[in-house]
Order: C-alpha cells, then sequence, then structure tokens
C-alpha cells in the first residue's frame, strides 16, 4: 500500500466537485422520470 499526501484544501476542492457532479446525476436521474417530468411540468403551468 502506498502512502498520499493531499493537502486540506485539495481534499476540499475535491469535496465540492463530488457535491457538484452528484447534483448534476441526481437532475439527469430526475429528467429521465416521465411521471416527474410530468408533474413538474403541471406545476410551472399552475
Amino acid at each position: 500500500m502506498e502512502t498520499v499526501l493531499l493537502r486540506k484544501d485539495a481534499l476540499n476542492d475535491l469535496l465540492k466537485v463530488k457535491e457538484e457532479f452528484d447534483a448534476i446525476v441526481e437532475s439527469i436521474e430526475l429528467m429521465s422520470d416521465q411521471q416527474f417530468m410530468a408533474s413538474d411540468k403541471k406545476q410551472r403551468v399552475c
């Protein structure tokens, strides 16, 4: 096993990128959900 050194600010940047990526994945999953999209469309019309 190798030891890896990582600066705290680099780790925080990685965590931020992961959170942003997770949000994008969640959005894509919701956009592919037909039932959710129909509900969202109805909500926007009102």
